[in-house]
């Protein structure tokens, strides 16, 4: 087995699936994933709603900073390793709803130029030298470990929405 290019584990194939998932279900598995992680931390703040266009977030959060100034953080999901593309895509739907920052989750990290568009997109100080990327990147991997946050500083939300198509 391999991730990225480093060989991680060893192993022997006893059953083959019948065939592989389509990019619709890897990314309607990929969501529930992301949906039972955000539901799990914060199952009070979580409400549901549904996507009425192609440019919407699949998650919004609203927080606010040390300051009591008022953030957006939106999430989509990719159904693969994200791209420069996706970067893109993130940037587009965070001007139209004015959101501050911005994460995808993806089946793997990103490749070196991907990581480049998204540390081109610049970082945020949201209040006494606290600094965050205004996107960033989250795993399958990520999301399992649970040993990533939402919000910088371990934060919590003020109200998560959580849109399905």
């Amino acid at each position: 087995m391999f991730e990225g290019g480093t060989h991680v584990a060893r192993g022997r194939l006893h059953a083959a699936p019948q065939q592989a998932a389509t990019q619709p279900e890897l990314r309607r598995a990929l969501y529930a994933a992301l949906e039972e992680w955000v539901v799990e931390r914060f199952g009070d703040r979580v409400v549901r709603g549904h996507r009425v266009g192609k440019m919407q977030p699949d998650l919004i959060a609203t927080f606010r900073d040390e300051t009591g100034a008022s953030h957006l953080l939106i999430g989509e999901v990719v159904a693969r390793r994200p791209a420069v593309k996706d970067v893109q895509r993130l940037r587009a739907i965070m001007h139209d709803v004015n959101a501050t920052l911005g994460f995808l989750v993806g089946l793997d990290e990103p490749l070196a130029h991907t990581w480049n568009a998204i540390v081109a997109e610049g970082g945020l100080e949201l209040s006494r030298g606290v600094w965050t990327p205004r996107v960033r990147v989250m795993t399958t991997r990520d999301l399992a470990r649970g040993d990533v946050e939402l919000l910088p500083s371990h934060q919590a939300p003020e109200r998560l929405e959580l849109l399905a198509a």
